[in-house]
């Protein structure tokens, strides 16, 4: 496994090594909570298993490294991915990462202009109480 930074897409927009995704998938079982009901408002039409093998296939890693995490085989792992595909009609990787990431930045921008919101709605309640 190589240790060059890839972006991982988490709640906290991390940018961390290959090595630190092991650790954050395996030792944060909140933070996997948080991705796992992200993973399932974002793809409703997949299983968490498939969820789970696209966000760590769009992070860069391949299907061994993908099927040690997973404890699984990579053979199951390369069949997450081809029903995938079919759910999404596209094929092979590049399109299922496209996928992903264009619903993740979605969602990203939905978050940001909701908040952008939020803060002017308590901005304009403060100036409204100021003399």
């Amino acid at each position: 496994m190589n240790n060059t930074n890839v972006l991982i897409p988490s709640l906290k927009g991390l940018c961390v090594s290959n090595a630190q995704i092991l650790t954050e998938h395996e030792l944060s079982l909140a933070n996997c909570a948080d991705l796992a009901s992200l993973h399932a408002l974002l793809f409703p039409e997949l299983t968490a298993k498939e969820s789970e093998c696209i966000y760590l296939m769009s992070t860069g890693l391949q299907t061994k490294e993908i099927a040690s995490l997973m404890s699984i085989v990579p053979r199951f792992v390369q069949r997450l991915m081809q029903s995938s595909a079919n759910k999404f009609n596209t094929n092979g990787v590049v399109g299922l990462r496209i996928i992903y990431h264009r619903r993740y930045q979605d969602y990203q921008l939905k978050q940001t202009v909701e908040t952008n919101r939020l803060l002017m709605l308590i901005l304009t309640r403060l100036n409204s109480s100021l003399p």
